[in-house]
């Protein structure tokens, strides 16, 4: 018995492990022109309760600093956009949600990221960091990455918030990465 294990124990050091990629796309993307220089704007007022404009910062740089190719780029600018952050007001709806134009599985043009004020005043998004994830987390779909309904896996794109600060996840992390080299790699 003691040799047996002693084997298994030796085949088990020698096997490399291979990460398994978690992440789901919609099937469409921006130009690689487009995708190198995305501007983005948040609409002006909508900072009057939470200010969105320091999470969509914070975000968009999350995203810079942890993609390893040069893609993608955004920059915060008053004209000229094609990602706008905008508000809305539904007591049911989601905190947020993104738009992709003309639609999810072509070269996209123009999003939109809707941000609910309803849920703005929640005390759970009074925490920048919360904030910040669920801006990250829409910022994946305006780079082409769905829901990742893997639950064993560690991934920004996660459908639930609360799933993501469980783990304390607020940036994206390696398959959410992943599934944007993919893409634009």
């Amino acid at each position: 018995m003691f040799l047996f294990l002693i084997g298994i124990i030796t085949t088990m050091s020698v096997m490399s492990i291979v990460p398994v990629n978690a992440y789901e796309t919609f099937g469409g993307s921006w130009s690689d022109t487009n995708v190198r220089d995305l501007d983005w704007k948040v609409k002006s007022g909508i900072d009057y309760y939470y200010d969105i404009g320091d999470a969509a910062s914070g975000a968009t740089a999350s995203w810079q600093d942890c993609v390893e190719s040069d893609c993608p780029d955004f920059n915060q600018v008053s004209s000229g956009y094609e990602v706008y952050i905008l508000d809305y007001y539904d007591d049911y709806g989601y905190l947020m949600f993104t738009v992709n134009d003309p639609d999810w599985t072509s070269t996209y043009t123009y999003s939109r990221i809707f941000v609910n004020e309803y849920w703005l005043d929640e005390s759970y998004y009074e925490n920048p960091q919360h904030m910040q994830g669920v801006m990250a987390h829409e910022l994946g779909h305006t780079l082409g990455l769905a829901h990742e309904d893997d639950y064993g896996a560690i991934v920004l794109m996660y459908p639930t918030d609360l799933f993501w600060w469980d783990c304390g996840i607020y940036q994206p992390e390696y398959d959410d990465i992943s599934g944007v080299v993919s893409i634009y790699g």
